[in-house]
């Protein structure tokens, strides 16, 4: 025999197996929940006759044999069963102590086949919930702690805030465990919908918690004209940043009128109201007050022109003095 020959030989004898199809191959991974059965079926095995089997999980043999005379060892006894065709193993009644590598070896009369694939056997997550601050949140005093907690087996926790994905920052921390965030202070930009996912290889959950932050009153502007003719009716209208809505109350040359609305109206002006209009707004949750103020000019009947004085100059006031404020009536 030459040379050319036997390298011919060589090449074929090394090609038996996987050159003609003779392997073993099974799935990669496999995920199941606890309770349920599992089938692992190899995606390839070689051509019989299968000499010897054998399952094991870990190191240890769950099953072992010829086709025609497979051992089961006594723990596996009422819980698994082989296809010997197929060479598919069943595993019944799953429980999370089954996770781990389960590998199978075949000897055929020609040679060895092995390969190893890995079971996740986990509890389905259900009862997610999403728990927050019971109290009253105040802007730049409160913090807020959001804890999302459910049963089964718990491998990720995901969080959003009004349908966007939810990041550390200087007041927003998470726990290692990531099912928890701190928001230390709140703001009012804190407000809104937060979610939580728990998720696992086979199932998620999902849960909400709204949270509000009270702040203000912030800013109270007065809108109004600041000249009217005698006669006219005149229509104030005062407005604030605040969560809950403020409360108003209004003075006019230092005295606190009736009025406890955020609209002041005077049916008929005369000259006696002109002067000086204060809007005093607070908010009951936070305790904290601000005011803005007016001025006001009441003229002669026809004195500003257009049809009977109705043309009126308009301008909006900004508090004065909100910021310093907050706490007393100026």
């Amino acid at each position: 025999m030459d040379f050319h020959a036997v390298c011919c030989s060589l090449l074929l004898l090394s090609c038996t197996g996987v050159c003609f199809g003779q392997e073993l191959l099974l799935p990669e991974r496999i995920n199941k929940p606890v309770g349920e059965n599992v089938v692992i079926t190899p995606i390839r095995i070689p051509d019989p006759p299968h000499e010897f089997i054998r399952w094991k999980f870990n190191e240890i043999s769950i099953l072992s044999g010829p086709p025609s005379g497979i051992t089961i060892l006594p723990q596996y006894t009422d819980r698994v069963s082989l296809n010997t065709t197929t060479l598919a193993l069943e595993l019944r009644n799953l429980t999370e102590s089954d996770t781990g590598p389960y590998s199978l070896t075949v000897n055929t009369p020609t040679d060895r086949y092995s390969d190893v694939t890995s079971l996740q056997v986990v509890e389905i997550i259900f009862g997610a919930a999403l728990t927050g601050p019971t109290d009253d949140l105040i802007e730049d005093v409160s913090s807020a702690t959001l804890s999302c907690n459910a049963s089964g087996t718990i491998y990720s926790a995901e969080w959003m805030k009004d349908n966007q994905k939810l990041s550390a920052s200087d007041s927003i921390t998470f726990s290692n465990d990531n099912r928890s965030v701190m928001i230390s202070p709140v703001r009012r930009r804190d407000s809104g919908e937060y979610q939580c996912t728990l998720s696992n290889p086979i199932s998620s959950e999902s849960a909400t918690y709204r949270m509000t932050v009270n702040f203000g009153p912030d800013n109270v502007i007065i809108d109004g004209p600041v000249e009217v003719e005698e006669g006219n009716k005149l229509t104030l209208s005062c407005r604030t940043e605040s969560t809950p809505n403020a409360s108003y109350k209004w003075m006019f040359k230092g005295n606190l009128t009736e009025e406890n609305t955020s609209v002041f109206t005077v049916e008929q002006t005369t000259f006696m109201h002109t002067g000086i209009y204060i809007c005093m707004a607070s908010n009951p949750v936070t305790g904290r007050n601000a005011s803005g103020s007016h001025d006001l000019v009441v003229k002669e009947k026809g004195s500003m022109g257009g049809s009977g004085g109705s043309l009126q100059k308009m301008i909006k006031r900004s508090s004065r003095g909100n910021k310093q404020n907050r706490d007393s009536y100026i």
